[in-house]
Parts: structure tokens; C-alpha cells; sequence
């Protein structure tokens, strides 16, 4: 514990930095979608409970929640330079399920062909790529829901457009 500050006042610093998909829970505007999933996916929901749409929004929320806790984890790992270079190399690529293990190969690729290490002036580039091949699964993830969702951003001029808050 710090010095100076109560037990109470740790935990509530504590839990204000953490991501927290508080809003989405208590949203009254639910709005019913209809999705399309094979067959491993709704073994997988009917494991879990008979509810299949409950299940999904649960599922989601806690997906949602492990993407942005990894995000916050990645914050200190990727500098603004960095992330603009990782970003702009994932310009228009469609990510399958097993692509966000690959990120690194499609960085590799944006340095070699556009020279996006001098752009954005990453000079240990065999750093850089050794870090991302060492990315844990979650945290691939998340810096893949970071591309798409910064992308998506950029479409719509959202806030989230700017590198050096991808990472929120």
C-alpha cells in the first residue's frame, strides 16, 4: 500500500483506471440484431447456459472487457511512433480469427515495402517486430480491436482517430 492514503482511497484509485463496460450493462436501449453462427460456436453457447442471447451479450460484454483491459496493458508498451507505424501498416487489412498472431508479418511488410520505420521514425525496428511476436494472445487481440477500432474511427471522424489515443 502507498503512504498517506487509506485503503479506501487505493481501491477507488484503483478501480477508476480500470476499464469497466458499466454503461453498457445498465443500457436500457437494447436493441435485437440477428447473427449467423456455425456450429461449434452454439455448442460452445449451449454449454454455457440455455439462454443463447443472454449468453451472447455476456460473452461480449466479457470479451469487450479483456480487450480493453488489454489495451490498457499495451499502453506502456508502444509508444505513439510505434503504434502509428503498426496502425498504418494494418491500413485495410481484413483480419481472420487467426490473424491478430500475424500482426507482426503485416508490420514487417508495411517497413519493407513503404518505409514506415524512417516515417515514423522507429529505429529499432527488429525490436519492434520481436515485441509484437511476443505479444500473449489476448494482448494480439487487443492490438488488433485497436486497428480495427481506430480505423473504424478515422471512417467516422470519431476521437478515437488520433495513435496516441488508439490505446483507450
Amino acid at each position: 500500500m502507498r503512504r498517506g492514503r487509506s485503503k479506501g482511497a487505493l481501491k477507488h484509485e484503483t478501480q477508476s483506471h480500470k476499464p469497466s463496460l458499466a454503461a453498457y450493462e445498465k443500457s436500457s436501449g437494447k436493441k435485437q440484431i440477428s447473427i449467423m453462427l456455425d456450429a461449434s460456436l452454439i455448442s460452445a453457447l449451449d454449454e454455457r447456459g440455455k439462454h443463447r442471447s443472454k449468453q451472447i451479450g455476456q460473452d461480449l460484454r466479457r470479451y469487450y472487457r479483456l480487450l480493453a483491459e488489454g489495451r490498457l496493458a499495451l499502453r506502456t508498451r508502444f509508444s505513439t511512433e510505434k503504434l502509428s507505424l503498426i496502425l498504418e501498416a494494418c491500413n485495410g487489412w481484413t483480419m481472420d480469427p487467426e490473424a491478430p498472431r500475424h500482426l507482426w508479418i503485416q508490420v514487417a511488410d508495411g517497413t519493407r515495402l513503404k518505409g514506415l520505420d524512417i516515417k515514423w521514425t522507429v529505429p529499432d525496428l527488429p525490436g519492434l517486430l520481436r515485441r509484437l511476436q511476443e505479444l500473449t494472445w489476448l494482448e494480439s487481440l487487443a492490438l488488433a480491436d485497436t486497428v480495427e477500432r481506430f480505423w473504424q474511427a478515422k471512417r467516422k471522424g470519431d476521437q478515437l482517430n488520433d495513435p496516441s489515443r488508439a490505446l483507450e
